[in-house]
């Protein structure tokens, strides 16, 4: 049995299931058509089946489906032999296929990724940017390894590692505050710097996350317990245009620690930062690396995970609270 064939019909596979073609899938693992569709029938001429019904679409025969559960269970297996014999013989080489966020990723990258290259400089890292749901969709499918995600609940085909209990904080101009409560932008300072609850504050314009997102999540429970249709200047998927909304005194904005810890140099010296209410008590957002639970776990895979750890652990608890003067 030849496992690149094996590779090949899961691949296609999943594109089939995505609405796209074979010529799609073949583009993307950068061999001809032609080539994929000679793996595919290689594999039916040796079992003697169709895998797949070509009219009016492609899709799988109940034998194509038998031989899916079998082909990643066959190339799992060969990954997990793969893995152990390198870390046998010591190679330290491999591929490491990790999944974050664009801003958890800025904040662990640049500090986990120079101690890990220096001591497996032959490991290669492929990287995915994307939202939890969609990284645990991933781990699932053996897109990828390793993935930081906000906790979705426990799946039992994972193995979930609590990393951050990461804060969520409001944060407010001085300029924002003075235009909507001329007469007590002071008072609400004074009262709400230990925390704030967006009741205090309903009239401001806030910049708003799009679901699926765990902010926006806690945003809407915020606003429905304060019983406010919260006034929207922006709804936006983009963490990243976060300080410069608010340091141009446009909107109220909800912040992560990870994300205000990524974003903090570039936002207003004039910002407030509100560590965020709900129920009277401060809101955090927690974080945890997810990993199949089926899945070998190589030396080099366990350093990047211990980096991790260590990282996170040393900014657990800085707190990033400010009131302007």
């Amino acid at each position: 049995m030849d496992i690149t064939s094996l590779y090949y019909f899961i691949e296609l596979n999943k594109d089939l299931n995505k609405g796209l073609t074979m010529t799609k899938t073949a583009e993307r693992l950068f061999i001809t058509q032609q080539t994929l569709s000679n793996h595919i029938q290689r594999l039916e001429k040796e079992y003697g089946v169709e895998l797949f019904r070509r009219t009016p679409r492609m899709t799988l025969t109940d034998a194509g489906t038998q031989m899916l559960t079998a082909a990643y269970n066959i190339i799992e297996e060969e990954r997990k032999v793969a893995n152990i014999i390198n870390d046998i013989k010591n190679q330290e080489s491999g591929l490491l296929r990790f999944g974050a966020s664009t801003q958890r990723g800025m904040n662990c990258l640049p500090v986990v990724l120079p101690a890990f290259s220096e001591r497996y400089p032959k490991v290669e890292l492929h990287l995915t940017d994307t939202i939890s749901s969609v990284l645990q969709e991933m781990v699932l499918n053996d897109d990828i390894d390793l993935a930081l995600t906000a906790v979705l609940g426990i799946h039992p085909l994972l193995v979930q590692e609590f990393m951050q209990k990461s804060q969520i904080y409001l944060c407010i101009s001085d300029k924002l505050l003075k235009r909507y409560y001329p007469q007590c932008y002071k008072d609400i300072k004074s009262k709400n710097k230990d925390g704030i609850n967006v009741a205090d504050i309903k009239e401001l314009p806030f910049l708003i996350f799009e679901s699926p997102n765990g902010l926006h999540s806690i945003m809407m429970r915020c606003f429905e317990e304060a019983d406010i249709i919260p006034h929207v200047y922006m709804s936006t998927r983009y963490a990243h245009l976060t300080s410069q909304i608010c340091s141009n005194s446009l909107a109220a904005c909800f912040m992560s620690q990870i994300s205000l810890l990524n974003q903090i140099s570039s936002l207003g010296k004039d910002v407030n930062i509100f560590p965020l209410l709900f129920h009277n008590k401060p809101v955090f957002h927690n974080m945890c690396l997810i990993r199949h639970k089926k899945h070998y776990v190589p030396t080099y895979s366990q350093y990047f995970i211990a980096l991790l750890k260590e990282h996170f652990k040393q900014i657990s608890d800085v707190n990033l609270a400010r009131i302007i003067k």
